[in-house]
């Protein structure tokens, strides 16, 4: 099962740790368990109207999936997904 890592308070607190893994063939998939998991906030946090936040930074084994096929990059069994924000969010308490 793919590994989701959350990077900074707001995050690792809302997911309920550091770590969690989490069922989901591409990120999108994985991202909308983790939804159903951590709830509508945080889902407020990493989509916008015209779908990731500006602010939301998601990486597969440390690239950039906008690099890769954004929501629908692949995912095997152990892969690392990494969540974290950019700019003023990624601060802590931000």
């Amino acid at each position: 099962m793919p590994t989701a890592r959350f990077l900074g308070i707001q995050l690792r607190k809302l997911a309920g740790g550091t770590e969690l893994s989490l069922e989901g063939d591409t990120v999108g998939k994985l991202l909308e368990a983790l939804i159903a998991k951590a709830g509508p906030e945080m889902e407020h946090l990493l989509f916008s109207e015209g779908g990731l936040s500006r602010d939301a930074r998601i990486l597969k084994n440390g690239r950039n999936i906008g690099l890769l096929d954004a929501l629908a990059t692949p995912l095997e069994q152990r892969d690392t997904v990494t969540v974290y924000f950019f700019g003023s969010r990624s601060y802590p308490g931000g």
